[in-house]
């Protein structure tokens, strides 16, 4: 009788672990999906602020993650983990996604900065073919050749004048120059009458 009710016993205890242990599975996915949202929101995040200050700047970060996630999904590949290697892979399109948007913000911004700049190389022609000489600085220009001298911007936080100097003896030639972040400057030069971009 004593080695009967030991084995209900023991049976009914069994069956509380393996209810606990089913009903503890549920767990998994939902801490993955944390994972995943996390993730989402620090990449939006970074978009964010790079937007803001300096995309260019924050883009390396986004590769960073890009390639410790890359590194994971070939970890997981080797393993054969394939649920693991699939989470990763979602994790890996959203890093990439946030890179892929950075980029793109700072070429919007340098495109726009590189079209002011060459209506301003324009209004220096024009300033030059009427009065014999290039101005001593870029207000001379407005109102007769630009209605207003822009300002340029790489970011919504860095909006800054474009930086102009006369070279020669007599102001013969001119230089017109903008940052675009990691100390890249974009400089015409009017004696070669074409861009350059240097570090």
């Amino acid at each position: 009788m004593v080695e009967t009710v030991n084995t209900v016993n023991t049976g009914n205890t069994a069956h509380k672990a393996s209810g606990s242990g089913s009903g503890a599975e549920p767990a998994k996915p939902a801490s993955h999906k944390r994972a995943l949202t996390i993730s989402a929101v620090l990449a939006v995040l970074l978009v964010l602020v790079g937007w803001y200050n300096d995309a260019l700047m924050f883009a390396p970060f986004a590769l960073l993650i890009l390639v410790w996630q890359m590194v994971c999904a070939l970890g997981y590949l080797v393993l054969r983990q394939w649920p693991m290697l699939k989470r990763c892979g979602l994790r890996m399109l959203i890093w990439f996604a946030a890179m892929a948007v950075l980029v793109s913000i700072h070429q919007v911004y340098l495109d726009s900065a590189r079209k002011k700049a060459d209506a301003v190389v324009s209004a220096l022609q024009a300033y030059r073919a009427r009065e014999g000489r290039y101005p001593p600085n870029l207000e001379a220009l407005a109102p007769r050749d630009m209605a207003v001298v822009p300002p340029y911007a790489m970011s919504l936080a860095a909006v800054r004048p474009f930086r102009y100097r006369l070279d020669g003896d007599k102001g013969e030639n001119f230089d017109l120059r903008f940052f675009t972040g990691f100390r890249h400057q974009h400089i015409y030069e009017s004696a070669a009458g074409k861009w350059k971009v240097t570090d």
